[in-house]
């Protein structure tokens, strides 16, 4: 059996909030580490062993944020019956597609955008051109949106969100 995307995101959520104490900060720092150790605890409620989490996860997220080569966000704007945005899960994509770049160092933004999509586009299984945003993500900063969403429920809840806007278009 695999975990829903609700299920991951909530987990995720869970994952990055649980034991902090009020007014602390809370970093959406996804990565495959991450995801196995969260994949682990589904583990321990009763999902199968073995599982391959981190595709689990990818699976889960492209199933319900891509329809054919596009990025639907309408997807994922709204809030589970417990108030948690439904982004969370997308936004940890987001955050992995930037955890897989580490190493890639190269000092010309547009070299780097095109890279981070490139991730992205892998991940979620989206052909098409090479790097550049996909489609269901223009103009930049759509996604913008839903770090809003993560930042006013972390901030609901007393935490403090680590997540704001980037300088450049490239980084926003």
């Amino acid at each position: 059996k695999m975990a829903s995307y609700e299920e991951w995101n909530k987990a995720i959520a869970e994952y990055f909030v649980s034991g902090l104490p009020s007014g602390a900060t809370v970093y959406l720092s996804v990565d495959d580490y991450a995801l196995v150790d969260i994949g682990n605890r589904f583990e321990q409620s009763g999902y199968g062993g073995n599982v391959d989490w981190i595709g689990d996860f990818t699976k889960v997220t492209q199933s319900k944020c891509v329809i054919g080569n596009r990025i639907c966000l309408e997807q994922v704007y709204d809030y589970q019956p417990d108030m948690l945005p439904c982004c969370v899960a997308f936004l940890g994509v987001m955050v992995l597609a930037a955890h897989r770049m580490t190493g890639e160092d190269t000092m010309d933004e547009s070299i780097a955008e095109i890279n981070y999509f490139t991730r992205l586009r892998q991940i979620f299984g989206l052909m098409g051109e090479r790097g550049g945003r996909p489609d269901g993500l223009r103009p930049a900063g759509v996604e913008e949106k839903l770090w809003q969403m993560w930042n006013r429920w972390l901030l609901r809840n007393g935490w403090l969100p680590s997540a704001e806007p980037g300088q450049s278009i490239q980084y926003k």
